[in-house]
C-alpha cells in the first residue's frame, strides 16, 4: 500500500475519483463514476459506514458494479450486499423534488481498510444528448487523483475552465486530471469549479 503523504489529521483520503460520461447520439446518456477512499481512523469508519449514491427514478437507472473493502495488504475483506440497500427522499438533502438517495451499508470496516466502488447512471427514455454539465474539481477530503472524461461524439463539443485546465484527447475521448484538487469549501463553488459544455 502507497504512503499517504497528506492525510495529517484527517479521518480518509480518497485515492482516486475517475468520473466518464458516455455520449453516443444512438444511446442512452450513461455516466460511471468508479472511486477507491482509504479509511484512516474511527471517524472515517463513521462517515463511509454507508455509501449514498443519488438517482432520479422517474428518468434514471441506477447501477452499482463494484462495492467492497479491501484490507491494508489488498486483501478482500466483504463484498456489499447490494439487496440490504434502502432508500431516502432528498427533499429534505435540498435536492430535486423526486429524487432518491440509494443507502448501502458497508461491511467490514477498520482504519486502514480501502472502500472500492463503482456504479453507472443511465438516462432513461432519450438518447444521448447533452447540453451543459459541470464537474467541480474538489471534494470534502484530501484526494490524491480526480479525473473527468468523455467519450463519444465529442467532435462538436465546446468547453471552459475556470483556470484553464485544457483536457487531453485520446480517440474520441477528452480527459481532465487534477492531481491533489483543492478541499471543497463555500468559495470554491464560484471560484474553483471546472465547467464543460
Amino acid at each position: 500500500t502507497a504512503p499517504l503523504d497528506n492525510a495529517t489529521g484527517q479521518s480518509v483520503i480518497h485515492l482516486y475519483r475517475v468520473t466518464g460520461i458516455q455520449l453516443h447520439t444512438s444511446n442512452p446518456l450513461r455516466q460511471t463514476i468508479r472511486g477507491a477512499v482509504r479509511i484512516l481512523d474511527e471517524e472515517g469508519m463513521s462517515q463511509f459506514n454507508t455509501m449514498k449514491f443519488p438517482v432520479q427514478p422517474q428518468s434514471q437507472r441506477l447501477c452499482i458494479h463494484q462495492l467492497r473493502v479491501i484490507d491494508a495488504e489488498g486483501n478482500l475483506v466483504a463484498d456489499a450486499s447490494l439487496t440490504d440497500h434502502y432508500s431516502l427522499d432528498s427533499a429534505a438533502a435540498g435536492m430535486a423534488s423526486g429524487s432518491k438517495v440509494i443507502h448501502v451499508p458497508v461491511p467490514g470496516l477498520k482504519p486502514g481498510c480501502t472502500i472500492e466502488y463503482g456504479y453507472t447512471i443511465e438516462s432513461t427514455g432519450s438518447t444521448g444528448t447533452i447540453e451543459y454539465t459541470r464537474h467541480l474539481f474538489a471534494l470534502p477530503e484530501p484526494c490524491r487523483l480526480d479525473s473527468w472524461f468523455i467519450t463519444g461524439d465529442t467532435a462538436k463539443m465546446t468547453f471552459a475552465s475556470s483556470r484553464n485546465l485544457q483536457p487531453l484527447r485520446d480517440g474520441d475521448s477528452l480527459v481532465w486530471m487534477e492531481t491533489k484538487p483543492a478541499l471543497l469549501s463555500i468559495s470554491l463553488l464560484s471560484s474553483r469549479s471546472e465547467e464543460h459544455t
